[in-house]
């Protein structure tokens, strides 16, 4: 658990937990993100988003983040959502030169009959 790592000594750590219907929780209680968001803000806190899936990683908490003028740590929101698509995320590297192996978006408009060797 990487928060048994923070030193509390040094670090005053705010546990926030969110569900997967987002949901915030502040000590084991429910509470509103957006009062939540902009009552801490007296306090100057920087937040560390340890998020894993869609709504963690994909931008929309370090959307809110910025939209409240909150200090974060990690990829902004616009990094985030594109580094969750994976297939755009390749080909604007692709264009910067970075290469890689032939790759294919299987939707439901993919042609195999596409593919050739």
């Amino acid at each position: 658990n990487v928060l048994e790592k923070v030193n509390r000594e040094i670090y005053n750590v705010i546990e926030v937990f969110l569900d997967k219907e987002n949901n915030w929780f502040l000590e084991n209680s429910k509470i509103n993100s957006l009062v939540f968001l902009k009552e801490i803000k007296k306090l100057k806190p920087v937040f560390w988003p340890i998020f894993h899936g869609p709504y963690g990683e994909g931008g929309h908490i370090q959307s809110l983040l910025e939209t409240h003028k909150h200090q974060f740590i990690g990829s902004k929101s616009k990094s985030s959502k594109l580094a969750m698509d994976k297939f755009k995320t390749q080909k604007l590297l692709e264009k910067k030169g970075i290469k890689f192996p032939k790759t294919f978006l299987i939707d439901e408009h993919f042609d195999v009959s596409s593919i050739k060797n």
